[in-house]
């Protein structure tokens, strides 16, 4: 993100979820980096501010 800032573009609610029950939980994060383009990934739109 521009910012700096981590986006989860799949499974927010689960990982919020996991996170507020003090849960025990396994993790797998696949990391891609490249362009934030909101053509290529059009859930990006309501994240950039430019």
């Amino acid at each position: 993100m521009p910012d700096g800032a981590d986006l989860i573009l799949d499974g927010t609610h689960r990982a919020v979820a996991a996170l507020r029950a003090r849960a025990h939980v396994t993790v797998f994060l696949y990391v891609l980096l490249g362009p934030t383009d909101p053509t290529i990934l059009p859930d990006l739109a309501h994240h950039l501010h430019r």
